[in-house]
């Protein structure tokens, strides 16, 4: 029996400017492998040109947020809510 195992990977650099942001540096390897799976690539190097819209950042934002809410105990309720009096305020999707 043989399995056929795929792998799509991104991979992101971080320079330090004095700021610990870690999550950049995960957002940037995220954009990279969605890049790398939509162009059927193994893997990516991210670069400031596969940046994408600011929907992604947003969509990982809210998502941080809800976890967050949910670890506090505010509810998802209260995330939700909040989630969509954002977005009918900026007019911006999910997706």
């Amino acid at each position: 029996m043989k399995i056929n195992i795929s792998i799509t990977a991104g991979v992101a650099t971080y320079y330090s400017n004095g700021e610990d942001d870690y999550q950049k540096l995960v957002l940037y390897s995220n954009i990279a492998r969605k890049k790398a799976k939509q162009r059927h690539k193994k893997f990516l190097i991210f670069n400031n040109n596969m940046r994408i819209n600011k929907n992604y950042e947003n969509n990982m934002r809210w998502i941080k947020e809800i976890k967050r809410a949910i670890a506090e105990g505010l509810g998802i309720w209260t995330a939700t809510i909040n989630l969509i009096i954002s977005l009918i305020r900026t007019g911006s999707g999910i997706g």
